[in-house]
C-alpha cells in the first residue's frame, strides 16, 4: 500500500519552523522522557528537523491533531519528531523525539 503524502502539510511546517517569529512550546514529556532516551538529541537538532523535514503521518491525540515528521539533526542523523502546529498563532509544540533503529 503507498504511503501517504503530506504535501502541505510539510510545507507549513517548513515554514513556520524557519519563521523567525515562531514560538517553540516544548512539552515536559519532551524533556523528562525523549531527552533521556535521546540524550544526544537537542532543541536546536529538533528545529533543524523541522526546518527540512517531512511530515510521514497525521494522527489525533488527546487535544490535538499531531504530525510526525522525519528529517536530519544538526549531526545529519535522521530523527522523528511529534508536534503539533498552530499556525495562526505561530506556534510549533514539541512532544517527542526519537532516533529510528536502523534496519
Amino acid at each position: 500500500m503507498p504511503q501517504p503524502v503530506y504535501i502541505a502539510e510539510t510545507q507549513a511546517v517548513r515554514r513556520l519552523a524557519a519563521d523567525p517569529r515562531c514560538r517553540w512550546i516544548w512539552t515536559k514529556h519532551f524533556f523528562d522522557e525523549a531527552l533521556k532516551e535521546n540524550p544526544l538529541v537537542t532543541q536546536p537538532d529538533v528545529e533543524e528537523a523541522l526546518k527540512h523535514g517531512t511530515v510521514i503521518l497525521e494522527e489525533a491525540a488527546k487535544k490535538d491533531i499531531v504530525w510526525r515528521v522525519q528529517g536530519r539533526d544538526l549531526d545529519l542523523r535522521s530523527i522523528i519528531v511529534v508536534i503539533a502546529l498552530f499556525e495562526k498563532l505561530k506556534k510549533i509544540k514539541v512532544i517527542t523525539v526519537w532516533v529510528p533503529k536502523e534496519r
